[in-house]
């Protein structure tokens, strides 16, 4: 009789939060299609499962291993490097993030066998498949990988996903005590791609927006609810708020329907300025409670330099607009870009100082260096105008993070324009940081070095001498000069980033 093969397939995740643990998304979306056609997905969470390492690979078809570009791009190479030794004959397939964003530089690696550089719920089946049955990688769309001569193959895109076609991920896989929703929150996406076009954005490049129809949107809401009846469903969209007529129609359907839930969303400045008071009102008794904003300068020319379609009088204007309806904004500012002197920068610490000032409760949650992502139109031009090179290898991108800059990749600047602007974001990642875990119920402390209470009230205490000594000199008097406890600051977030 012919050998019957494992269906098994384990897929590493390695890029979620401790403090805030949510669904491993990637990891859900390819295990539903991978169930329809008869195989079995295994997730292993590796930041919230201590002995991943340890798991027995002995009945598996193959591994998947889902990551971002980061710190956490180590713990992806690490699981590989582990299959590998450990089980040499098994397939090792990459996607996520990270293989999307950089397909050739993944694909060149010795752990990597085949890569997705796509969505994967179209791919995952016939890749899976080639494995299962022997055939070609070349025969499957819309991945990459090395030929017997260890040329690079890049085959086809496959057709785009339809929305609508997508089930609820299988929840039943998880651990669910693990997760965000132990504090009532679920995550769940109605649209992918963007159809702005910032210079420094790499969401979703190249894929144009699509989104599911308002009564698949209430039709998952009320099949979740019925699951898990959560408090919150954050809505991760790159932008929720693109077909304001699509919008409407969820709220006013969920209002109808009496779906009690909070909800939060991503939103821009631009469009939220064009909401009239019905929509504002509807967002309010619909359980809106939080949207994000990426408010990115407070400077016109280097918005406009950026593309980014918003004012600084929209910033303000949305901020407060949205305290006048219970809405609770949170905003991301950037700096660091080629166009940006001093003069452009203190624009943008004037509009934050503004914000911070009017609205005391306002979250902040970065003031970011430019990072030279791949496969973005800025990046692009400073590649080309500057001569700067990107990491060419795997182990090279690990440490390709917002934390992690360096003069180098900045030349338009000089050394004391640099660590102005590193101290500054420095600050700010503090202060947001520093924030949220101050106000962290004690039920979310157990999993963080903050669990004890000894421990918890000397953070409090440490915390208010930096806010009244080193954020006051540093920031509100303007004294950045050898910023020595800040790259300290730096070295302890990078703990804080794995953990956070």
């Amino acid at each position: 009789m012919p050998e019957i093969k494992s269906k098994k397939v384990y897929i590493f995740y390695t890029s979620n939060s401790k403090m805030y643990p949510y669904f491993p998304s990637s990891a859900l979306a390819i295990s539903g299609v991978m169930l329809k056609s008869g195989y079995e997905p295994v997730i292993i969470d590796t930041e919230l499962n201590s002995k991943w390492a340890q798991t027995d690979l002995s009945d598996a078809l193959c591994v998947c291993i889902s990551t971002f570009t980061g710190p956490w791009l180590k713990t992806a190479i690490q699981a590989a490097g582990m299959v590998r030794k450990n089980y040499p004959g098994l397939k090792i397939l990459w996607g996520g993030p990270h293989a999307i964003a950089l397909p050739e530089v993944t694909a060149k690696h010795h752990l990597v066998d085949c890569a997705c550089y796509t969505e994967g719920e179209n791919v995952i089946v016939p890749l899976l498949d080639s494995v299962y049955n022997g055939t070609p990688f070349s025969e499957v769309k819309g991945v990459i990988f090395r030929d017997e001569r260890g040329v690079i193959v890049k085959t086809d895109l496959p057709a785009e996903v339809e929305m609508d076609s997508l089930e609820l991920p299988p929840y039943q896989l998880l651990d669910l005590k693990l997760y965000s929703i132990k504090e009532g929150r679920v995550y769940y996406q109605t649209s992918r791609g963007c159809v702005f076009k910032c210079r420094f954005c790499s969401y979703e490049a190249g894929k144009k927006w699509r989104s599911k129809t308002p009564e698949k949107v209430i039709e998952d809401f009320k099949k979740i609810i019925s699951m898990f009846n959560p408090e919150e469903f954050q809505i991760f969209d790159g932008n929720f708020f693109v077909d304001l007529s699509r919008v409407r129609k969820i709220l006013e359907k969920k209002l109808e329907l009496g779906l009690k839930f909070k909800w939060s969303a991503y939103c821009r400045f631009d469009t939220f300025s064009r909401l009239d008071e019905s929509m504002l009102s509807l967002l309010r008794s619909s359980g809106c409670c939080e949207l994000k904003f990426g408010g990115e300068s407070g400077s016109p020319k280097i918005l406009k330099y950026v593309q980014k379609e918003t004012k600084p009088e929209q910033i303000i204007y949305g901020v407060g607009k949205c305290f006048e309806y219970g809405i609770t904004p949170t905003l991301s500012f950037m700096t660091g870009f080629p166009e940006e002197g001093d003069a452009e920068l203190g624009e943008t610490l004037a509009l934050i100082n503004k914000l911070r000032r009017e609205y005391p409760k306002l979250a902040i949650n970065g003031l970011f260096m430019l990072q030279h992502l791949p496969n973005t139109p800025l990046t692009d031009e400073i590649l080309e105008k500057y001569g700067i090179e990107h990491p060419k290898t795997m182990e090279e991108w690990v440490d390709y993070h917002l934390i992690w800059t360096k003069k180098s990749d900045y030349p338009w600047m000089n050394n004391r324009e640099y660590s102005k602007r590193k101290t500054l974001s420095s600050i700010m990642s503090y202060l947001y940081l520093s924030g949220v875990l101050e106000n962290l119920p004690k039920k979310q402390r157990a999993g963080t070095v903050l669990k004890s209470d000894m421990v918890f009230a000397l953070f409090k205490a440490v915390n208010m001498i930096v806010r009244k000594v080193f954020v006051k000199l540093r920031w509100d008097m303007g004294v950045t000069a050898l910023p020595v406890e800040w790259r300290v600051w730096d070295y302890i977030r990078e703990d804080i980033l794995r953990m956070c």
